[in-house]
C-alpha cells in the first residue's frame, strides 16, 4: 500500500503490486483489513509482485547475457 495520494512508480501501480491508498484514516483501515482477511486480494498483489521482479531480473540479464556475448564477439561499438 502506498500511503500517498500521488506514486512516482505509476508502474507498480498499473502491475497491480501496490495500491494508491491515499491518507484517509478510514481508506487505510479498509485496505489494510482487506490485505489482512482477503487471501486472494493478499496472492492477486504478492504474485504481481513476483512477476514485476521476475520482469526486471530478466531484462537485467538478457542485457548482460548480450552485452557479455557481443563484447566477446569484437562488437565494439556497443562494448564500453
Amino acid at each position: 500500500m502506498v500511503l500517498r495520494d500521488t506514486t512516482e512508480r505509476p508502474e507498480a501501480v498499473e502491475a497491480g503490486t501496490v495500491k494508491l491508498v491515499g491518507t484517509a484514516y478510514e481508506d487505510v483501515l479498509h485496505e489494510t483489513n482487506l490485505l489482512l482477511d482477503d487471501a486472494e486480494h493478499y496472492r492477486s498483489m504478492a504474485e504481481a509482485l513476483i512477476r514485476m521482479v521476475m520482469d526486471v531480473l530478466v531484462s537485467a540479464l538478457l542485457r548482460l547475457f548480450w552485452q557479455k556475448w557481443l563484447c566477446g564477439r569484437k562488437f565494439t561499438g556497443i562494448c564500453s
